[in-house]
């Protein structure tokens, strides 16, 4: 196992879903990391590898881009990684060396930003933004916390693709780093 801190890891997908594959919500399980009523620590470790000295997340992309947030937020410092002995090359989609991610469905950049605004004023983002949890003991859980290949071609994208980098990018306006 290695630790390293969230901003270490590249996207080794060029998009992710919204959603895991049972349908659980990427902003729910972030206000549930938030709120610290669920543990990063419970979740499977995401599977890594290294290519030309940079690391690059081979499984667990949606869950790396729920990281990177909580880092942002001043409450996860490292997570444990698992050392991957190599990858999938037909999974390999990044066309930005893994710097930024495209995440599919509208709004989910727009909402993580919410959800953190709404915790730093004292709400509770978990009764607000909870739908379709799974609940049990997560360190064994395979769905869509364990199982995120990101392989599924969803056909719920909207006209706003966000991009994950140190700003956002939305293909009809452009880059807007006031959105952090």
């Amino acid at each position: 196992m290695e630790v390293l801190s969230p901003s270490e890891i590249r996207y080794s997908q060029d998009s992710i879903s919204n959603k895991f594959t049972d349908g659980t919500s990427m902003t729910a399980t972030f206000a549930l990391l938030l709120d610290g009523q669920l543990s990063v620590d419970s979740l499977p470790a995401l599977g890594c590898f290294q290519k030309d000295d940079n690391w690059y997340a081979v499984s667990g992309n949606r869950r790396l881009f729920l990281y990177k947030h909580l880092e942002d937020a001043g409450v996860l410092d490292t997570v444990a990684v698992s050392r991957a002995r190599g990858y999938n090359s037909r999974k390999f989609t990044t066309k930005c060396d893994g710097l930024y991610v495209r995440c599919r469905g509208h709004g989910l950049e727009a909402s993580i930003q919410q959800i953190v605004a709404e915790w730093r004023r004292g709400e509770d983002i978990v009764a607000k933004w909870e739908t379709s949890v799974p609940t049990g003991d997560f360190s064994t859980y395979r769905g869509g916390y364990y199982d995120d290949d990101d392989d599924d071609d969803d056909s719920d994208d909207e006209d706003y693709d966000w991009y994950y980098s140190d700003g956002c990018y939305d293909l009809d306006h452009g880059y807007n780093y006031d959105s952090d």
